[in-house]
């Protein structure tokens, strides 16, 4: 009888053993896979703020471009208020020095920089690489014929 009553329950020790080590194996894949899924949430969530960021530099970048081809088109339409906004948008975000030196440019000062240079010197800006090779004699524009 005793023989019986031990092996009854050692049967359900085993039993029980057994689909507590299922159960955990199985509460370790749910750990492994939800941190699986965090993981991959925090490097979407990195490159989503990295694609918003290149969008803005490309944004900021354009703005600069066309506020200087605003003044030097020759074939440019008048619109004041589009370069208002520009110039003002611009000192908004641009260092200092470089807002004076798009001021200068725009006004054909003598002594302000060519716009080439206002656009190497914003490249550098956006870019963060303040030792970018690109001239600004190696940036294109067309010249117009006679």
């Amino acid at each position: 009888m005793i023989l019986l009553v031990v092996t009854a329950v050692a049967s359900f020790l085993g039993a029980y053993l057994a689909e507590k080590g299922k159960n955990f194996a199985t509460q370790e894949d749910i750990q492994r896979l939800t941190k699986a899924i965090e993981e991959t949430k925090i490097q979407y969530a990195r490159q989503l703020e990295d694609y918003k960021n290149q969008q803005k530099i490309i944004d900021q970048a354009a703005r600069v471009a066309e506020l200087l081809a605003m003044v030097y088109s020759p074939d440019s339409k008048d619109d004041t208020e589009r370069f208002h906004r520009l110039a003002w948008e611009l000192s908004l975000w641009l260092p200092a020095e470089m807002v004076r030196d798009i001021t200068r440019c725009l006004c054909q000062d003598e002594a302000g920089k060519r716009p080439k240079e206002i656009l190497i010197a914003a490249r550098k800006i956006l870019l963060s690489d303040p030792n970018d090779s690109l001239l600004a004699e190696q940036i294109v524009h067309h010249t117009a014929r006679k």
